[in-house]
């Protein structure tokens, strides 16, 4: 028999969702959600939507992560930091 925390924390986990936002939002490619326990992750990678895409602002994207908790939306942002680089290869 489950206790209610843990139909609370089911409940939760299940609400959880996570969305790019902002500027450069299409530099983010977010992998599909897992719960493991009491814990819900999803994995971000940034990526050039283009060969010639170049970050606009302040460098940066937002990552959405909404949960309900008792009937309540919560939204919280984790703001990223994005680094660009170029790589040239000269001939020896």
């Amino acid at each position: 028999m489950s206790s209610i925390r843990d139909a609370d924390v089911s409940s939760i986990l299940g609400s959880v969702t996570f969305e790019a936002e902002g500027t450069n939002a299409d530099w983010l490619k977010i992998g599909a959600p897992s719960a493991s326990g009491d814990e819900k992750t999803a994995t971000v990678r940034a990526q050039p939507p283009s060969e010639d895409a170049e970050l606009r602002d302040d460098d940066t994207a937002t990552v959405l992560v909404t949960a309900v908790i008792r009937e309540v939306k919560d939204t919280r942002r984790v703001h990223l930091s994005l680094i660009t680089y170029e790589v040239r290869f000269t001939p020896v």
